[in-house]
Parts: C-alpha cells; sequence; structure tokens
C-alpha cells in the first residue's frame, strides 16, 4: 500500500508508458510527483484517499492523454489548479466518485493550456447546477459526456447547443431532473 509520492521520484522513468497506482492509501500529490515520465500516456490513480493535488502535480507529462482519478476525495478547487499545467494532448478525464460539487471554472482551467478533451466522466458526484459557462472550453472536442449519479435538478435552456458539433453520448440519468 503505496502512501505517497515523493516531487521526483519517477523522474528516471522517462521511456514509462502506463502508471497504474489504484487501490493504494495516496492521500494528496505534491508538485512534480511525476515529473519526467516524458512518455506517459496513461495514469490511473483511482480508489485512494485523495483529497489534495499540488498545482503541478501532473506538470512534466507531456504525452498525457488518459488520466483517471475516480473514487477518491477531491474537490473542485484542488482539481482546478491541478488540471491547468496537465498536457494539451489529454483525451479523456475520469473524475467519478469523488467530491465535487460545482464546474463553472474547472473547464476553464483545461482552457488555459489548449487542453480538449474527448471523453469527460463526472458520475457519482454532487454537482447540483450546471452553471452555463462549465464546458466552455471543452464544448468543441467532447464526445463523451456522462453526469449520471449527481444533484442535478436543472439543465440550463440552449445548454447543449453548444456541443452539437461533437457529443455522440450524453448520460444524466439518476438526478433529479
Amino acid at each position: 500500500q503505496i502512501a505517497a509520492i515523493e516531487p521526483y521520484a519517477v523522474a528516471g522513468l522517462a521511456l514509462l508508458g502506463q502508471l497504474t497506482l489504484q487501490n493504494n492509501c495516496l492521500r494528496e500529490l505534491a508538485d512534480h510527483s511525476f515529473y519526467g515520465l516524458r512518455s506517459l500516456e496513461t495514469l490511473s490513480l483511482e480508489s485512494n484517499f485523495i483529497a489534495q493535488l499540488g498545482p503541478h502535480a501532473f506538470a512534466g507529462l507531456p504525452r498525457l492523454t488518459q488520466l483517471y482519478l475516480a473514487s477518491n476525495f477531491l474537490r473542485f478547487v484542488a482539481v482546478q489548479h491541478a488540471l491547468s499545467v496537465v498536457s494539451p494532448h489529454l483525451i479523456t478525464l475520469d473524475l467519478r466518485a469523488n467530491r465535487l460539487t460545482s464546474l463553472n471554472a474547472m473547464t476553464s482551467s483545461l482552457d488555459a493550456n489548449g487542453t480538449r478533451i474527448a471523453k469527460l466522466f463526472l458520475d457519482n458526484n454532487q454537482i447540483a447546477r450546471i452553471e452555463p459557462d462549465s464546458f466552455s472550453a471543452v464544448m468543441s472536442t467532447t464526445e463523451t459526456l456522462s453526469l449520471t449519479f449527481n444533484r442535478l435538478q436543472v439543465v440550463e435552456a440552449h445548454f447543449f447547443v453548444h456541443f452539437t458539433h461533437s457529443l455522440a453520448e450524453l448520460w444524466l440519468s439518476d438526478n433529479q431532473i
């Protein structure tokens, strides 16, 4: 059971393409936890106890395309800052089963570095409302958007009109709509 990853601890593994650290005891990810993994495409951190992400926790991962953070204790603020330095090549972002309640500026963090998510999983959180600009940064490229098992009560008029060129799958079941 891994409880911590020190900054630069894996820096010598430049050819590593996939790193799976699920079902451990990680509580936080410090800045530069994965720095130096220049070939890493998939990072799986599911089913830990992660509540804190350093603002540069995912810095130095230029080829990262899949980031799995499901089943942790992440809140909006922790995710927002860490995503601002994630690879612009990120395609899949899995934040299922965390403690997210809001999305309004989270996706704008992705826009800061040109990230265009194709698959965004936000199921099993505590999201009660989707602000009109919540997905403005990723609307043109999102193919799959899953928000099942949240607390959504209202979907704003014309909200999904911005997804018309990309959205192929939309999951809203088990909400309060």
